[in-house]
C-alpha cells in the first residue's frame, strides 16, 4: 500500500491534532461514566448518613431497653457518649486528668476509667462538672445576693458526683461535703480520687461518700448522716440541713422516669433555703425542655450570666434554683 493511500484511508478518522475523534469520544464517554459513579457514590454516602441519624435513636432506646433490667446505672448510656464518641478532646480514654484552679491555687489530679469495673459513664469526667468546679473556685455571688457566697462550713451535697471533681473543689473552699452517686462501681473511683485530693491539702472537713440512687430510700439514709454531722437549721420545712445541693451533667436522653426521680430527690433532700447549682450540659434541647418544665413546678430557676463561665462552657448552662414553699 503507498503512502497516499494510507493517508487517505486515515484522514476520516484523525482531526487537526493527531488524535483518533473516535478515541476522544470513548474518553467523554468514560468521563461521563465516571462522573455518574461518583454522583452515586456521594448521594449513597449522604443517604446512609442520613439514615444512621434516623437509626441511631432507635439503637439507643434498644440499648436502654436492654440495661434497664439490669437497673438504671446504665440508663441512656448510648445517648450520654453518643456526643463524645467522635470527640478525643475529651479525653474519654485517659487514664488521668488534671485540672488548675487559679482562684484556689489548687491542681486537682483525677483517675479515669471510662466504662470500666462496672463505672460506666460514671468514670469518666464530663464537661458540665469542670464547668461547674470553675465557676464555684472562684466564690461567685449567687442569686441576689451582692456578696460573694460563704462555703465554710456549708453543708453541701453533690448528686452523681462521678469522679469528685465538683466536691473537691467544695472541700477546698472548707463546705463541709457529701459526695453521692447512684452507681456502685463508681464509689471505689469517687473515695479514691477524693481520698489522693485531700493529701496535703489543708481541708477543714473531709469529705464523704454515699450510694444514693435518686427517689429511693437512700435518701434517707444521707439525710441520716447528715443529720448526725450538722444540726438540722430551726425553723419549718429545713430538717435536712442542707445548704447546697451541686450537680453536673445529671440530665440526658429522655427518660422522663429518671427526671422525675432526679427530681424527687432534689425535692427530698432540700429545704426553702437550700440553693440548688444544677450545670447541665444540653445534649438533645428539645427533650430537655420537658425536664425543665417537670423542674419549674417544684422549683424556682435563675440562669447564671453566661460571662461568668468559663471558656469551654459553649454548650453548658449552670442554673441556681430554689424550692418552692408548696414542695418544703
Amino acid at each position: 500500500m503507498n503512502n497516499s493511500l494510507l493517508v487517505y484511508h486515515l484522514s476520516p478518522y484523525v482531526s487537526s491534532s493527531g488524535v483518533s475523534i473516535s478515541h476522544r469520544k470513548s474518553t467523554r464517554n468514560n468521563y461521563r461514566k465516571l462522573s455518574t459513579r461518583f454522583s452515586y457514590v456521594c448521594q449513597l454516602g449522604i443517604g446512609l448518613t442520613i439514615f444512621s441519624e434516623f437509626l441511631k435513636p432507635i439503637i439507643c432506646m434498644e440499648a436502654s431497653n436492654r440495661s434497664d433490667a439490669e437497673g438504671d446505672k446504665e440508663t441512656s448510656i448510648c445517648q450520654a457518649i453518643v456526643p463524645y464518641v467522635k470527640a478525643p478532646e475529651h479525653g474519654l480514654h485517659a487514664r488521668s486528668l488534671s485540672y488548675t484552679f487559679p482562684a484556689l491555687e489548687a491542681q486537682v489530679v483525677l483517675q479515669q476509667r471510662y466504662g470500666e469495673e462496672g463505672a460506666g459513664v460514671g468514670g469518666a469526667q464530663w464537661p458540665a462538672g469542670h464547668v461547674l468546679a470553675d465557676f464555684i473556685s472562684k466564690r461567685p455571688t449567687l442569686g441576689s445576693s451582692a456578696r460573694p457566697f460563704e462555703w465554710r462550713d456549708k453543708q453541701v451535697l453533690e448528686l452523681g458526683a462521678g469522679l469528685g471533681l465538683v466536691a473537691i473543689v467544695a472541700a477546698h473552699l472548707g463546705a463541709r461535703v457529701a459526695a453521692t452517686d447512684g452507681v456502685k462501681g463508681v464509689l471505689p473511683l469517687l473515695r479514691s480520687n477524693i481520698q489522693a485530693a485531700a493529701v496535703g491539702a489543708s481541708w477543714t472537713h473531709p469529705v464523704s461518700t454515699h450510694l444514693l440512687r435518686w427517689g429511693q430510700e437512700e435518701e434517707e439514709s444521707v439525710l441520716a448522716f447528715l443529720r448526725e454531722r450538722l444540726p438540722p437549721l430551726s425553723g419549718p420545712g429545713s430538717s435536712s440541713g442542707v445548704d447546697v445541693v451541686l450537680a453536673a451533667d445529671v440530665v440526658y436522653g429522655d427518660k422522663v422516669q429518671v427526671w422525675r426521680r432526679l427530681i424527687h430527690s432534689l425535692s427530698a433532700l432540700t429545704h426553702p433555703g437550700t440553693v440548688v447549682l444544677l450545670a447541665h450540659f444540653s445534649r438533645y434541647p428539645e427533650k430537655e425542655k420537658h425536664f425543665f418544665k417537670l423542674l419549674d413546678q417544684h422549683f424556682e430557676r435563675q440562669v447564671v450570666d453566661r460571662t461568668l463561665l468559663s471558656t469551654n462552657s459553649e454548650r453548658t448552662s449552670i442554673y441556681i434554683l430554689n424550692k418552692k414553699q408548696q414542695f418544703s
